[in-house]
């Protein structure tokens, strides 16, 4: 998954067969329930599918993760984000109420999950969780080394080693 001049850089595009609902390649993982034409002004048709309220293009993408420029629909996205709040709950760690309202509307099918939403937010849950375990670690009393060897005086020493 990588764009741009085909030298390495650019921005990732996702690729894609574009076929009909059913058929590998578009709207993969869900179930088409009803596919609506497309009308004057709509740049692709869309449908309705099983687990998400409002429809979707054809051309959209139903499998984590997102991709940017290509945002999730769907039940994976309502449940990554699902998961990312239970996590973030567990570690007891905040978002934002801008972070936190964008993820409710994808939760409930208002939204889809965009890549900028979902980077962000599983960035800030991963960074708060290693800064608390660096804070545990750093408070932590250094361990005394008892050291008994036959034959000569005890050693007390400080261990090198964290635990």
């Amino acid at each position: 998954m990588t764009g741009g001049d085909g030298v390495g850089g650019g921005v990732p595009y996702a690729a894609r067969d574009f076929s009909i609902a059913g058929i590998p390649g578009i709207l993969p993982g869900v179930e088409v329930q009803q596919l609506i034409p497309k009308q004057k002004g709509q740049r692709f048709p869309k449908a309705y599918i099983r687990g998400w309220p409002t429809p979707i293009p054809l051309k959209g993408r139903t499998e984590i993760p997102p991709v940017f420029g290509h945002p999730v629909y769907g039940p994976s996205a309502k449940n990554e984000t699902l998961k990312l709040l239970r996590d973030a709950k567990r570690a007891r760690v905040h978002f934002g109420w801008r972070t936190k309202v964008s993820l409710l509307k994808v939760i409930h099918g208002e939204r889809p999950l965009a890549f900028d939403v979902w980077s962000r937010a599983v960035l800030h849950l991963e960074n708060s969780i290693s800064e608390r375990e660096q804070k545990k670690r750093r408070a932590a009393p250094p361990q005394l080394n008892v050291k008994l060897i036959a034959g000569s005086r005890p050693g007390l020493g400080w261990s090198s080693r964290s635990a």
